[in-house]
């Protein structure tokens, strides 16, 4: 745990600058490249010339691909979702909306061809497909791909980047949560805008830095994150590779989605002041809304521990990053008698922090005192199950009063 990530700096994707301003620093932030939990300090910078967010200093492209290598795969939080039904239903909620929105919106030939970058486990493309159209995808996890070739065929198992398409091949081409995730955003759009029709449009969503989640433990910027995207930042990243965008939506789940077609001429990239200015002003609220929410968990924590004696067990639901915050930056790790439950089988084995970690299903034979969920995406489901076996009121510490969130972006 004493080893620390080294970082470079690279220059802006936008507009080729290296000058920036680093802004936020989230200190010694976890990161699991297996076998080892390594620590890096994740630095937010803003662009000097054009305003883009993104983390720089950083890690190497090819450490952060380590780093995906050792994280609990999509595949593994799909399984998860099929023990959890709600789960599994919110989830299903959202690609049937994304769906929707492609069919609805761009008003497409039932021929149209559609490729999705990204694919996950297809469910998307799927419901497209049985609509009508034929259906494309591309996705580098084998497991989520395989899954994927299942339901719809003309699945291929690589990074977009690695991988070309005939130009002019595709309708449309949608990229769901991907865009903040690379490395080089400008080269993956100039890829994509070659590889659609005259006609043809993209579809991006990723989260939105000018509506960060304020309310989590984790934080907000972090290591795989690579840039922090505003409808500004990305509408002139799109517009400087040869797109017009057409279309903004925003999501209560800190995100947004623009629809763009191609451009005749690429416009002109100008040193953007107000978008720079704009940034620091969202960063620093994030700062100030970080440090309550930092200070009302640890609040929340510490009275409960009051409650109880020394030796009466305090079990801990998640056995992964999450908790680890919440060793870190919480009186939890104070408390003498701490276990840990998690529904990912592999943590039963491989235990945490060097505790053993068990099934959930041992949680009457355990009879904790309190049951502190370690979790912001799945609190509901959690919660739910935690009821199912009698343990809730005062048996059960929730973190957050409000969950929104995109599945597993």
């Amino acid at each position: 745990m004493n080893r620390t990530v080294p970082l470079k700096w690279y220059r802006c994707p936008l507009c080729n600058s290296s000058e920036f301003e680093i802004v936020y620093v989230n200190p010694d932030a976890p990161v699991t490249v297996s076998p080892e939990l390594l620590l890096c300090d994740v630095m937010t910078s803003i662009c000097a010339r054009c305003g883009l967010v993104q983390s720089n200093p950083r890690p190497s492209p090819r450490f952060i691909n380590r780093i995906y290598k050792s994280s609990p795969s999509r595949m593994e939080l799909e399984e998860l979702q099929s023990r959890l039904p709600k789960l599994k239903g919110r989830a299903l909620a959202i690609r049937e909306e994304q769906a929707s929105y492609i069919d609805r919106v761009l008003n497409l030939p039932k021929d149209a061809l559609i490729l999705d970058i990204g694919c996950n486990n297809g469910v998307m493309l799927s419901i497209l497909k049985r609509r009508g159209y034929n259906t494309w995808g591309i996705e580098p996890d084998l497991a989520l791909a395989a899954q994927a070739q299942k339901l719809n065929g003309n699945i291929i198992t690589a990074f977009y980047q690695n991988f070309d398409f005939p130009p002019g091949s595709f309708d449309v081409i949608t990229a769901f949560h991907v865009l903040e995730h690379i490395h080089d955003p400008r080269s993956f759009l100039r890829k994509a805008r070659r590889e659609l029709k005259p006609d043809g449009h993209l579809v991006i969503e990723v989260p939105d830095l000018s509506n960060p989640n304020t309310a989590r433990l984790d934080d907000y910027f972090n290591v795989q994150h690579i840039f922090n995207f505003t409808p500004t930042s990305l509408s002139a990243m799109l517009e400087a590779v040869g797109f017009e965008p057409v279309g903004l939506l925003k999501f209560s789940y800190h995100s947004f989605r623009i629809i763009a077609r191609k451009a005749s001429r690429r416009k002109r990239l100008a040193n953007n002041t107000e978008e720079i200015e704009h940034a620091k002003r969202i960063i620093q609220a994030y700062k100030v809304k970080r440090i309550q929410t930092l200070e009302s968990i640890a609040k929340a924590i510490y009275e409960r521990l009051q409650n109880l004696k020394p030796r009466e067990p305090v079990v801990v639901w998640g056995a992964g990053k999450h908790a680890y915050d919440l060793l870190r930056l919480t009186p939890l790790c104070e408390h003498p008698e701490l276990l840990f439950v998690d529904s990912n089988p592999k943590t039963h084995k491989a235990g945490f922090m060097g505790l053993p970690v068990f099934c959930p299903d041992e949680l009457p034979k355990i009879d904790p005192k309190l049951v502190v969920i370690s979790s912001y995406m799945f609190q509901r489901e959690i919660e739910s199950s935690l009821r199912d076996m009698g343990f809730e009121g005062e048996k059960v510490l929730k973190l957050y009063d409000e969950v929104r969130t995109y599945d597993g972006a």
